[in-house]
């Protein structure tokens, strides 16, 4: 159990990386000389990296939730006689 709990931890940091980047990605993309047409794919890739990072994210809250209902279900299955 606390190695998922340890995955699930990294794969919240990598949420975060994930909003960092597409930050990033927008920010050099404003900056090109193709103005328009850079923007806009800058804006496309990052929103891509964050629609990923919240995949990630959900994944990672569905594990948890797994996790807690794996142990509730354990809980009530050794306090039965």
């Amino acid at each position: 159990m606390k190695f998922v709990a340890k995955v699930t931890d990294i794969l919240s940091w990598l949420y975060v990386i994930g909003g960092v980047l597409a930050a990033i990605g927008v920010i050099i993309a404003a900056g090109a000389e193709a103005f328009p047409f850079s923007l806009l794919a800058g804006i496309a890739i990052g929103l891509l990296v964050l629609l990923i990072s919240v995949f990630i994210r959900a994944a990672a809250e569905m594990i948890r939730l797994a996790l807690y209902f794996a142990e509730l279900l354990e809980d009530i299955r050794s306090n039965t006689p």
